[in-house]
């Protein structure tokens, strides 16, 4: 008895531990994830003061390659076509797959009071799960954009392909009536040492409508590659 009281214990524990992190598979009825089982170091929450509201909606993240134009207007993100001579952003692949330059474009929809955003070109190992999220932090007033990507693990193992890709990120934040916004983009890899960095931060002008920034050049990987 005393043996299968033990087992029975054990078999508790690993239940529990293995809820928590399933809790950030769950969906809401907005559709939003509700990433119960998951705080801002990527560690599972203590208490549920520590867990980190996704106030996002709608998020997405492409395929290897980017979103083709007709997702992106399927999905109502904004696409901003730009080229070097206008606003320096090359995000079209031209000549060579590896000479994009990562932007944001964004989109505010003053009657809904929404802002649409697109993260083009972020580079990534080809083989992961990914996912996009956005928190709030009231003390500085900053909206993060967290977008992350999961190695796959088998056996124990991290495990990657010998490939980089380009991929799309585009998630909506509701309920936003400013004429401004501070903003911040970071990637959380997590088979890196430090796995989360912070991408860019900067200001929203929403009165313009909609805008396009320059987040990451493509020259360091341009030059890496026709060499």
């Amino acid at each position: 008895m005393k043996t299968i009281s033990i087992l029975s214990i054990v078999l508790v524990a690993s239940w529990g531990g293995l809820s928590c992190s399933k809790a950030s598979d769950e969906q809401t009825d907005g559709g939003q994830t509700a990433n119960v089982g998951e705080c801002g170091d990527g560690q599972p929450c203590s208490k549920a003061s520590d867990i980190q509201k996704d106030i996002g909606r709608n998020g997405k993240v492409s395929e290897c390659g980017g979103f083709t134009e007709e997702a992106i207007s399927a999905i109502r993100a904004p696409l901003v076509r730009a080229t070097s001579g206008d606003s320096g952003i090359d995000s079209d692949s031209g000549a060579s797959p590896y000479c994009r330059d990562e932007s944001l474009s964004w989109q505010y929809d003053s009657k809904e009071k929404v802002v649409r955003l697109l993260d083009r070109n972020v580079m990534l190992n080809c083989c992961g799960q990914h996912s996009i999220k956005v928190l709030f932090d009231q003390d500085r007033d900053v909206y993060e954009i967290a977008e992350r990507d999961d190695a796959e693990v088998r056996n124990g193992q991290s495990t990657r392909c010998g490939c980089m890709c380009f991929f799309d990120y585009a998630v909506e934040i509701p309920g936003v009536d400013k004429e401004q916004i501070s903003l911040g983009i970071t990637v959380e890899v997590s088979d890196l040492e430090s796995p989360k960095r912070a991408v860019w931060e900067g200001d929203l002008d929403l009165s313009a409508g909609a805008g396009q920034t320059l987040i990451k050049k493509s020259a360091e990987m341009c030059s890496q590659k026709s060499n």
